[in-house]
C-alpha cells in the first residue's frame, strides 16, 4: 500500500496499521477499513470526545475498529465489506456490558446490537435454551433461581454473545394456585368449548410457570374430549389464566365419564375432575317376535300331513321376525316328536283342550 512498512511487519501484532492488501484513498498509511477519516490525510475527524474510546479492549479506538463490539486483534476482514469477521452476521450483548449481579425475583432488560447490516433476526437464550418469543434487540428476562446463569444472544442456531449472570437468593412470597371449572356439563350433539380458570391467590412480582395436562379417568382423549397441555405463565401481578377445552358432542347412547384437569410446578400440583354428563335419549327397541310357518309348494300351511312313504320328504320350515332387529341375535329351534296314545282318558283330555 506504498506506507514504508514491508508486509510481514505490516501484519503481525501488535503493529496493526494497515492491511497491505487494502486501499488508502487518502494516501495516510491506514487502509480504509481502519481509517477513521478515508478522505481526510489529517484525519481531522479525529477531534470529537469518542476519538479514543475503545468499547472491547482489543488497543483498537472504537473509529478504525471495524468490529469495535467484539475483541479482534488481528482486524481481518476476508470479504473487505469494511466489517471484521468476528462481527459478520452476529449480535453482540451491550447492556450489561460484562456481567450482572440481580436479586432473585427481580429483572432485567437485555439490550444488543446487530454488527453488520443483514436482515438475520435475534434470538436471546438462557443457560444455553432459547427464550421463547424473545426477537427483537432487547429482552426482559426475570430470574426466579438463584445461582450462575448466562444470558446470551445469536441467531436460531448459534450464540454469539454471552453475559454471565449471578443471582442472589432472597425469600419469595409465594401464591397458591386454584383451578376452577364447571365439574359437570353436558355432552350435547356438537363440539362445544368450555373453560378452565387458573387463579393465583396473590399478586407476585416475578413471573411463575405451570404446565398443564388433562388425563383420561372414564374418558377416551380426543373422542369424548379434545386432549389439552401445554404451559402458562402468570406474569408479574397477573393472578388469572384461561383454558377452553373442547367437548365432542354425539348423539349415542352412553354412560357419563369423566376426566382430570392437571396443573403443576417444581412447588405444587393442583386437579380438578370433571365430568361429562351424556344428554341423549335412551331409546328402548322391543325384540321382535319371531313366527313359524309350514310351506309347501312356497303356499303357507297351518298344519301339515304328508305321508311316509318309501322316499325322502322334504318339510320346508319358515322363521319371520315381526319387526326389523337393530343388532345381530340368535335364534334356536328344535324337532320334537309328539306320541299319540290313543286311550280313554287322552281323547276325553284332547276333547276338553279342543272345547276351550
Amino acid at each position: 500500500d506504498g506506507d514504508g512498512i514491508d508486509n510481514q511487519t505490516e501484519v503481525m501484532p501488535p503493529i496493526n496499521y494497515s492491511n497491505p492488501l487494502s486501499a488508502d484513498s487518502d494516501s495516510d498509511g491506514l487502509d480504509d477499513n481502519q481509517d477513521p477519516c478515508i478522505n481526510d490525510s489529517t484525519n481531522s475527524c479525529m477531534n470529537n470526545s469518542n476519538a479514543l474510546n475503545d468499547t472491547d479492549g482489543d488497543s483498537i479506538v472504537d473509529t478504525i475498529d471495524n468490529c469495535p463490539f467484539v475483541k479482534n486483534l488481528d482486524q481481518l476482514d476476508s470479504n473487505n465489506d469494511g466489517i471484521g469477521d468476528e462481527c459478520s452476521f452476529k449480535f453482540t450483548i451491550i447492556n450489561p456490558r460484562t456481567k450482572l449481579h440481580i436479586l432473585q425475583g427481580e429483572s432485567f432488560t437485555f439490550e444488543a446490537i446487530k454488527l453488520n447490516n443483514s436482515q438475520s433476526t435475534p434470538q436471546w437464550y438462557i443457560d444455553g435454551k432459547p427464550i421463547p418469543n424473545e426477537n427483537s434487540l432487547k429482552c426482559k428476562y426475570y430470574f426466579t433461581r438463584e445461582g450462575k446463569h448466562v444470558i446470551g444472544v445469536g441467531s436460531q442456531t448459534t450464540v454469539y454473545s454471552k453475559i454471565p449472570i449471578y443471582v442472589t437468593k432472597r425469600q419469595l412470597n409465594s401464591a397458591t394456585l386454584n383451578i376452577y371449572a364447571q365439574p359437570k356439563v353436558k355432552e350435547g350433539e356438537t363440539n362445544h368449548a368450555i373453560l378452565v380458570e387458573l387463579e393465583l391467590s396473590k399478586a407476585l412480582s416475578y413471573p411463575v410457570e405451570y404446565e398443564y395436562t388433562t388425563i383420561d379417568k372414564s374418558t377416551l382423549e380426543n373422542d369424548d374430549y379434545l386432549k389439552k397441555n401445554g404451559k402458562v405463565v402468570f406474569q408479574p401481578k397477573e393472578t388469572r389464566k384461561f383454558i377452553p377445552i373442547t367437548i365432542v358432542g354425539d348423539i349415542d347412547d352412553e354412560d357419563n365419564e369423566s376426566f382430570i384437569f392437571e396443573a403443576k410446578n417444581n412447588s405444587s400440583k393442583q386437579q380438578i375432575e370433571i365430568t361429562i354428563i351424556d344428554d341423549d335419549m335412551k331409546v328402548v327397541v322391543p325384540d321382535p317376535i319371531a313366527d313359524i310357518a309350514l310351506l309347501q309348494e312356497g303356499i303357507e300351511l297351518n298344519n301339515l300331513e304328508t305321508i311316509e312313504g318309501n322316499i325322502d320328504n322334504n318339510i320346508t320350515v319358515s322363521i319371520s321376525l315381526n319387526a326389523p332387529i337393530t343388532k345381530t341375535g340368535s335364534l334356536h329351534y328344535e324337532l320334537k316328536p309328539i306320541v299319540h296314545l290313543i286311550t280313554p282318558t287322552t281323547l276325553w283330555l284332547k276333547h276338553q283342550l279342543m272345547e276351550i
